[in-house]
C-alpha cells in the first residue's frame, strides 16, 4: 500500500520541524527558506509526494509537528 505526502509549501515559514523529523522527505531551500518536500509533483503551488507505507510513521511526525498544519498525510 501506499500514502499520498501534501505540502502546500506557499504557507511555509520555515521553521525547519519537518525536516528535523522526516530529513527522507524534507529539506530546506537556501533561496527562500522554506521547506521542500524532496522528489514532490507540484501543481498549482501544492506538492504531493507517493510514499510506501513503511515510511508512514516519518510522514505522520511531519505532519504532526508542523505548526501551521500545512502537511498532510492521505491513503
Amino acid at each position: 500500500m501506499s500514502s499520498i505526502i501534501i505540502h502546500h509549501r506557499k504557507k511555509c515559514i520555515g521553521c525547519h520541524y519537518c525536516v528535523d523529523v522526516a530529513p527522507d522527505f524534507f529539506s530546506m531551500d537556501e533561496n527562500d527558506g522554506k521547506a521542500l518536500l524532496v522528489g514532490a509533483k507540484e501543481k498549482k503551488g501544492i506538492f504531493t509526494l507517493r510514499i510506501i507505507d513503511s515510511f508512514l510513521l516519518s510522514a505522520k511526525q511531519a505532519q504532526s509537528v508542523c505548526p501551521l498544519k500545512i502537511i498532510d498525510v492521505r491513503p
